[in-house]
């Protein structure tokens, strides 16, 4: 499929000069538009690109052609993003990049061949060089530390034979599962009834998606334990509760890998999806500079950054998980298109190479709950900051589920810590204000008036404000 007369004399400042640009009209009507697409490929993915606009009783149809300076949004380094209007509606972004750009170099045009599935060598590539290579820690601690149970995912013909096995008898390294469990949890779950039985087998194919994909994603990097909260805790005994809540810390500093189910909302949907399709791209030759000279430029359905994908996904979004991420040296993030790479030296993706960099031009792996600094209170107020704005099913879950959090600050702080506040920083963390006028009061009682854990909802510490002091 040839471009169109319109896209073969494409001059966009965007690409030229690295200008933004402001309402540059390709077409005075949709319908011209369509009718282009049917063989101008770029024209196909611009119609792409608005198919999610309601054009009717648009009145001014004309498609016009928006950009953002490159680097605008903190997109991948020599990106640059472009989006068209129609009426005032606005469709998709489109990536731009020239061939020499280190986006293009990075793989973001194409990706990688994602429709043949996961690569699982990858991904032990990267948990083999951060074990080897980096200084993240996540060795295997001691008994105290542990949990009491773990999975053990031994071989079984079409699918893994599992069961619970004692920490005391596990011999080498151990996945965590971070997830959602979502409204409707169903599928095979530990209780005190069926506690003895799980030491001797769990049945496989009545456990519910997620749980069935982090097994099958642990075997393939070759680890041989899982931690998974709904078969490792009895979950109708509330002392097993409550000890193993106080191990959690011990239990993801210490793991291999955090498998996180990012994109899944409830148990049920997975980590693993259909075969993924990598990205449309057009490369189309535009004149670059006032002498003529030629550069492919590539245009792509916009990948949204790793970070955007990070914030917006519904595993971000719950109470518990906060914990999980903070504590957790590595984690390997299944989202539904795309799988990403964390740890304290580098963030990738099987997509592309993430290159993304701070307002000092330094590349940066964005981990904005660093446990770098434990010692210092204002990280336990950011922190208290952002956990009091996700979504806890369990009302009486307020405080258990920062629990693991505090027991990392607490040999750090040396201060006794009451209902989510710190002694020694108590003129501080009392510095609370509720930002929602919702707020709301749980059934029950779980934490005095004075502790932000009282109520539900977001809050703003002010302990950082200048001229507050201890007296």
């Amino acid at each position: 499929m040839a471009l169109c007369y319109s896209c073969e004399r494409l001059h966009f400042p965007i690409v030229r000069e690295g200008q933004a640009t402001e309402g540059l009209t390709l077409f005075r009507s949709v319908a011209r538009l369509r009718a282009s697409a049917k063989t101008c490929k770029l024209c196909t993915l611009f119609l792409d690109a608005i198919s999610s606009i309601r054009l009717k009783g648009i009145r001014n149809g004309e498609v016009k052609f928006f950009s953002e300076a490159p680097n605008a949004q903190g997109d991948p380094v020599g990106m640059s993003r472009v989006f068209l209007r129609v009426g005032h509606q606005v469709g998709r972004y489109i990536s731009v990049f020239t061939q020499d750009s280190p986006a293009a170099n990075a793989g973001i045009a194409t990706g990688r061949p994602l429709s043949k599935g996961y690569d699982f060598k990858l991904y032990k590539q990267w948990l083999s060089a951060c074990s080897l290579d980096h200084k993240c820690g996540g060795t295997l601690g001691s008994l105290e530390d542990l949990p009491t149970r773990f999975i053990k995912i031994s071989e079984g013909g079409t699918v893994p034979q599992i069961r619970l096995v004692s920490s005391a008898d596990i011999s080498s390294r151990y996945a965590a599962l971070s997830y959602c469990w979502g409204g409707n949890f169903t599928g095979v779950k530990t209780t005190a009834a069926v506690l003895q039985e799980h030491y001797n087998r769990i049945e496989f194919s009545r456990l519910p998606k997620t749980i069935m994909d982090a097994i099958e994603i642990t075997k393939l990097l070759d680890i041989e334990y899982l931690w998974v909260d709904s078969l490792c805790i009895t979950q109708d005994d509330t002392e097993d509760w409550a000890a193993e809540s106080k191990k959690m810390a011990g239990l993801y500093r210490s793991a291999a890998v955090t498998i996180v189910a990012a994109s899944a909302g409830t148990a049920n949907q997975g980590c693993l999806f259909p075969a993924r399709v990598a990205p449309d791209f057009v490369e189309v030759p535009i004149t670059i500079s006032a002498t003529g000279d030629l550069s492919m430029v590539t245009f792509a359905n916009y990948r949204g950054s790793i970070a955007n994908d990070f914030l917006e996904s519904p595993w971000n979004k719950r109470a518990w998980c906060l914990q999980e991420y903070v504590l957790s040296p590595r984690l390997l993030y299944f989202f539904e298109d795309r799988v990403v790479w964390q740890c304290q030296e580098m963030l990738s993706a099987d997509d592309y190479v993430e290159l993304r960099r701070d307002k000092t031009g330094s590349t940066v792996v964005p981990r904005h709950f660093s446990l770098h600094h434990p010692r210092d209170p204002e990280s336990w107020f950011i922190l208290v900051e952002e956990y009091s704005g996700r979504h806890l099913a369990k009302s009486d879950d307020k405080l258990i589920a920062v629990a693991a959090l505090a027991t990392h600050f607490s040999p750090y702080l040396e201060s006794e810590y009451l209902s989510g506040i710190w002694c020694r920083e108590m003129h501080k963390g009392l510095l609370w204000l509720s930002i929602d006028s919702k707020m709301q009061t749980p059934p029950r009682v779980r934490a005095p008036s004075w502790s932000w854990a009282a109520l539900d909802g977001p809050i703003n510490v002010f302990a950082g404000s200048p001229g507050i002091h201890n007296s």
